[in-house]
C-alpha cells in the first residue's frame, strides 16, 4: 500500500502547501480558488478525498471521490452521526440515505 500513514489512519485529514514558485500546471496538477469567506450552514459546496464509503465503512478508498453537497447544521448531523467533532463539518446527499462529515 502506497499511501500515507497519515492517510492509512484517518488522523490527518487534509494539507495546504504555500508555494514559493508557481507549478507546472496541466492534466494532473491545477489550481483551485480557496474560499475567502467562512462556510455557513446551507451553503452549497465541493469535496474530494479517500473517505470511507458504504461498500467499506472502515477503510478508506482505493481512489479518489469527489462529489457536490450542501452543508448542514451540527445539531442535525448529529442525529443521524454521533461522533461528530466541533472541528468537522457536515454534508448532506439529497440522492443518499447518509450525511457526511470531515474537517
Amino acid at each position: 500500500d502506497d499511501k500515507p500513514d497519515q492517510i492509512k489512519k484517518f488522523t490527518e485529514n487534509f494539507i495546504l502547501f504555500q508555494l514559493t514558485k508557481k507549478i507546472r500546471q496541466n492534466d494532473y496538477a491545477s489550481a483551485i480558488p480557496l474560499p475567502t469567506e467562512d462556510i455557513e450552514i446551507g451553503d452549497s459546496c465541493s469535496f474530494a478525498g479517500w473517505g470511507a464509503n458504504e461498500e467499506r465503512p472502515n477503510h478508506p478508498s482505493n481512489e479518489l471521490r469527489f462529489g457536490y453537497s450542501t452543508i448542514w447544521p451540527h445539531s442535525t448531523c448529529k442525529r443521524s452521526v454521533d461522533s461528530i467533532k466541533d472541528y468537522e463539518f457536515c454534508l448532506w446527499h439529497p440522492n443518499q440515505r447518509r450525511t457526511t462529515i470531515d474537517s
